[in-house]
């Protein structure tokens, strides 16, 4: 027998069916049993309604439908816009279509909670526009002038919003749940696992203090960068769904004529936005997550200003060491070490088809093979290895496609602000720098200190760890009886063996340090070579030839 959960608005979710139904997806509420939530009236006018569209591609209805059943399912339609391994080509193109505007609120509901925000209005603002300059699903944006003078604006949250979302998502899990226990393909896409992702992407993007947050803190980063403007903060004026910032006019970067008319270098402008972003991939190892043309205005004095850090994307050091990887197995087409590093990281499931895998990325990545640098089209090289990800059922993490989305923005974009623009010939020169910055002498010795440190820990409190854990076993339930003469033996012969390796790691840095100072030309020298680095050998050769004294003397080789 079948039930259906309760909701706090089961009108929400009557709505939402007759929605679904409505725009000819039918057949999926009869696969998960919601068909019968839909009365006979409103079955006519479904019928009624569907024929209207019927004619149109399905991507298309399917845009429709997330922008008739509202805010909650337009930013998810927008995330999936970005996941090419879960949907097929031609709705991805469509879902990137959907814009996140909304009917705005009347300014009398707004300005009576600025009212409960701030009290009288005039202690704070001279003016505020009633007119607002944007009206997205989150938040409303109003131009204001401060008591002081300031041109500021006001991104005011619309008043209900968490609970729209919060009820609407409720719904979608449940639904997705259903989908799961009824259809086999949904259970292996696990898209539970990705809906609740997506839901706290979007609780970050409802709290403002983070985005402020965020806001100062790219300010800091980029404060010696002249050609890039983040907005101000004024905390004084913000409150918790309120942010205020400092008020810049410009031209959306994607406006080429218009940038052209004004007598801008769009090449420039092209080489500044993939700069920022560089910098904040590969130095802050976090970034801008939500590249729009919107989001970036270039104003009067060709600065880039940029807008929106409700999403913000993180890379850690294993994800940017395995991206680096899969661009140079890109650029060399080595497929057979492509695959083998999406399985090392976990993209691609060991008992997966490898074979059939790499024998398809073959194929797809045909039309690479051979390319100048300068030639590879990121964006189509990446639909080529996506097409096979859906077919294989690949493992992507979510900062994985905020960088692909990001990085094919910057691409596009930096197309049409200048033809011949390459973002891979970009990446490749930055991302040399921070390989030269990577493997620089300063930069080993900090990870050689800090490595030695370490191990030197570990040895020193390893044997005592291993007494403390053997002890808790013999006095544990488990019956567990060690006999303590030959324990004591064995752990002589661990200490001993673990001297040996920590002995081994001091050569190893001796001679790589000493390697460097000769590489580096530093300090004194002799014969024009570095008296340090010669020490520096001689005493990594001493030391080889103790451990292999002690290490022959033993018996156990």
């Amino acid at each position: 027998m079948f039930f259906i959960k309760p909701f706090r608005n089961i009108n929400r979710l009557r709505e939402i069916v007759f929605i679904i139904a409505s725009n000819g997806f039918g057949k999926f509420l009869d696969d998960i049993y919601l068909s019968s939530l839909i009365g006979i009236g409103k079955k006519i006018l479904t019928f009624g309604k569907y024929k209207k569209t019927s004619k149109l591609p399905v991507e298309v209805r399917f845009r429709l439908m997330l922008e008739e059943l509202g805010p909650t399912f337009i930013k998810l339609g927008q995330m999936l816009s970005t996941r090419d391994d879960l949907l097929p080509e031609k709705f991805v193109k469509e879902l990137s279509k959907l814009q996140d505007s909304v009917k705005a609120e009347p300014f009398e509901k707004i300005k009576k909670r600025l009212i409960e925000r701030y009290g009288n209005l005039e202690d704070y603002f001279s003016h505020i526009d009633e007119t607002p300059i944007a009206a997205a699903s989150i938040a409303q944006v109003y131009k204001t002038v401060t008591r002081d003078g300031k041109e500021v604006v006001l991104k005011v949250k619309r008043g209900n919003i968490k609970e729209i979302i919060d009820t609407d998502f409720a719904i979608i899990l449940w639904m997705a749940n259903l989908a799961e226990q009824y259809l086999p393909e949904a259970k292996e896409l696990k898209i539970s696992e990705y809906l609740t992702e997506f839901y706290s992407q979007i609780q970050r993007e409802l709290d403002f203090e983070i985005e402020a947050a965020y806001m100062k803190k790219f300010k800091d980063y980029f404060a010696d960068f002249e050609d890039v403007i983040i907005p101000e903060i004024y905390d004084d004026l913000c409150r918790e769904d309120i942010i205020v910032m400092s008020y810049h006019a410009g031209i959306p970067i994607d406006e080429v004529e218009k940038l052209q008319e004004n007598g801008f270098d769009t090449k420039k402008l092209a080489v500044i936005g993939v700069d920022f972003y560089f910098r904040q991939v590969f130095t802050f190892r976090m970034f801008h997550g939500d590249p729009h043309p919107g989001n970036f205005l270039v104003d009067n004095d060709g600065k880039l200003v940029i807008l929106d850090f409700g999403i913000i994307g993180k890379i850690d050091k294993a994800l940017l060491l395995h991206l680096s990887r899969v661009f140079k197995y890109l650029i060399e087409f080595d497929i057979e070490s492509l695959v083998d590093e999406f399985v090392s990281f976990g993209v691609i499931d060991e008992e997966n088809d490898i074979r059939g895998i790499k024998n398809d990325l073959l194929d797809v990545l045909l039309p690479v093979y051979g390319k100048e640098l300068d030639k590879i089209n990121f964006k189509k090289s990446f639909e080529r290895i996506f097409k096979v990800a859906r077919k294989y059922r690949f493992y992507f993490p979510k900062d994985y496609f905020l960088i692909m989305k990001t990085f094919a923005f910057l691409e596009s974009t930096g197309k049409k602000l200048y033809p011949d623009f390459n973002m891979l010939k970009y990446a490749k020169e930055y991302a040399y720098k921070i390989v030269k910055e990577e493997f620089s002498f300063g930069r080993i010795k900090d990870e050689g200190l800090k490595f030695i440190e370490e191990y030197i820990y570990f040895f020193k409190n390893f044997p005592d760890d291993y007494r403390k854990i053997v002890k808790k076993l013999e006095n544990s339930d488990l019956g567990i009886k060690v006999m303590m003469d030959s324990l004591d033996e064995y752990i002589k012969h661990h200490d001993r063996a673990t001297n040996r390796l920590g002995f081994s790691i001091m050569i190893s840095f001796t001679i790589l340090a000493s390697t460097l100072l000769l590489i580096e030309d530093y300090g004194p020298k002799i014969y024009g070579v570095s008296l340090f680095g010669i020490l520096g050998i001689f005493v990594s050769g001493f030391m080889g030839i103790l451990l292999a004294i002690g290490y022959f003397r033993s018996g156990r080789f």
